[in-house]
């Protein structure tokens, strides 16, 4: 219920983000030749930070997760952003065509995205809007460009809005 995906590292705390879509708008077989996940950028007080995203292997809930009860992920980043400055309200963007081709092929179960500051010991302190943040532009995307049976479709471009499970932020104190 949170408009924001908390990441950081703060007081002791650790938050983890968590972003998952509903790809089922993509056929099987489906040639996936790019995929971007779109975070807007909310609020942001440090510098040079990196953000990386894992691959979800189990499923969650979002309304009754916890960092206590979250799934489990491959600790292999499919992406890394550096986050260069402190400049916020902005649109973040990763490379995500590898993990989402994965998911589309049926090579992985789509349960998602991790999302972490790397090193988990950092100090940055990201604020990334979640799919209940009211404006719509500012919601979690995922746009998949795919060419299905040798033809691209119309529109070329897929953007799967997070409107199914999107994205949570929560924390835990560190032992």
């Amino acid at each position: 219920g949170s408009s924001d995906l908390i990441i950081n590292w703060f007081g002791n705390l650790r938050s983890i983000g968590l972003v998952e879509f509903d790809l089922s708008a993509v056929p099987a077989g489906a040639t996936v030749n790019s995929a971007t996940l779109d975070l807007y950028h909310s609020t942001n007080s440090s510098q040079n930070t990196q953000y990386d995203l894992f691959r979800v292997t189990s499923p969650w809930v979002e309304n009754t997760v916890t960092f206590n009860t979250a799934p489990t992920f491959d600790p292999i980043a499919v992406a890394s952003l550096i986050i260069p400055d402190s400049s916020a309200g902005v649109h973040r963007l990763w490379d995500v065509t590898s993990i989402v081709s994965d998911w589309v092929n049926g090579t992985f179960s789509n349960y998602g995205f991790w999302i972490e500051e790397i090193p988990i010991q950092g100090t940055g302190i990201a604020y990334f809007s979640s799919s209940d943040v009211g404006t719509a532009a500012f919601r979690p995307r995922l746009t998949i460009d795919a060419t299905i049976n040798g033809r691209v479709p119309e529109p070329a471009t897929l953007a799967l809005f997070g409107l199914g499970l999107a994205g949570l932020g929560f924390a835990r104190r560190k032992n």
